[in-house]
């Protein structure tokens, strides 16, 4: 390709291969044609050469990590390759809907202000099938069951707290809103957190469009099942890094301290289930400081317990 696509479109790979598979096929059905696909892989050569064989289209750059690099350097090593103007990540276990792009890219061509688009998305089980019971909760408890259609404007609270914005999963947005070169290692695998808070800096826009047009995978394997405790301790960085910012007028201080509050709690809960009862105190200790609640409380005293007790069926039960 000569000419630099418009959209570039972000695969990290891990030892995924059906998977991934899928999500290249979503893509390359795309009624928007004008993009490029940067597969990161991080599986090695003899995972990806079957891929590799079976797209053989000149859209791909096949961008090969001699050793894993990990989600976040991966994905970021991606962005830096990027020659389009705008970034979408399509994750190697989801796919999207044909228009996606055609539905979402146009409306950043048309508002320059708008540095975000979004759309909301079905959950599909480890085979592929639809879950309409669980999309149904999800699009409710992420808010965009009631998010009206259209422009939203400051949306920190909106993307930061509320996490409406499924970044990794039914987005696409400017590049040049983003400071890669500052962007932090310790974000983790919280890292949306992290983009959605830069793309959200001054009075930018986030267009919502409510129809459902990608499918978000949840499976065993996934990295967010897999690592709360690593969740949890990206998320307690991320959100220090915030309230050391001005505040934002559409985002106080006390949703900020909630959600490292949180933080904090999901840190301590998964080193009681790691047996780690006096580190687990040191996070709900913090949890309680920032905001006392009756679940942290009863965690609290959970670790307190002899090791016989704590270490019980009882243990499962902690959240």
């Amino acid at each position: 390709m000569t000419s630099p696509p418009r959209v570039s479109v972000v695969v990290a790979t891990y030892n995924r291969r059906a998977y991934l598979c899928e999500a290249l096929e979503s893509l390359f059905a795309q009624t928007y044609r004008d993009f490029e696909a940067i597969v990161g892989n991080d599986g090695g050569p003899d995972y990806i050469e079957p891929v590799r064989e079976r797209f053989a289209d000149e859209r791909i750059v096949w961008a090969d990590h001699a050793a894993r690099r990990g989600m976040l350097a991966n994905t970021l090593d991606g962005f830096r390759r990027a020659r389009g103007e705008f970034l979408a990540i399509l994750q190697d276990d989801d796919r999207w809907a044909p228009e996606l792009l055609a539905r979402l890219v146009p409306r950043l061509e048309a508002d320059p202000t708008i540095n975000v688009a979004f759309s909301d998305h079905f959950i599909i089980d480890q085979d592929g099938a639809i879950d309409l019971a669980g999309t149904d909760s999800n699009s409710a408890a992420f808010g965009r069951d009631r998010l009206a259609a259209g422009v939203h404007r400051p949306f920190r609270r909106l993307a930061v707290i509320d996490e409406a914005i499924p970044i990794q999963c039914a987005a696409v947005f400017r590049k040049r809103a983003l400071d890669l070169s500052a962007f932090p290692a310790q974000a983790g695998t919280k890292f949306d957190r992290w983009l959605t808070w830069e793309l959200a800096a001054g009075d930018a826009g986030a267009y919502f469009e409510p129809a459902r047009l990608a499918y978000y995978r949840s499976h065993p394997g996934q990295q967010t099942v897999t690592g709360a405790l690593e969740n949890a301790q990206a998320g307690i960085y991320i959100f220090r890094r915030f309230l050391e910012e001005p505040v934002p007028a559409d985002l106080p201080r006390a949703p900020l301290r909630a959600a490292l509050a949180a933080q904090h709690h999901g840190a301590g809960v998964a080193l009681i289930r790691a047996r780690q009862p006096r580190a687990a105190r040191r996070q709900l200790y913090q949890a309680l400081r920032l905001r006392p609640r009756p679940r942290t409380g009863a965690a609290l005293l959970f670790s307190l317990l002899p090791r016989s007790l704590r270490n019980s069926r009882q243990a499962i039960h902690v959240s």
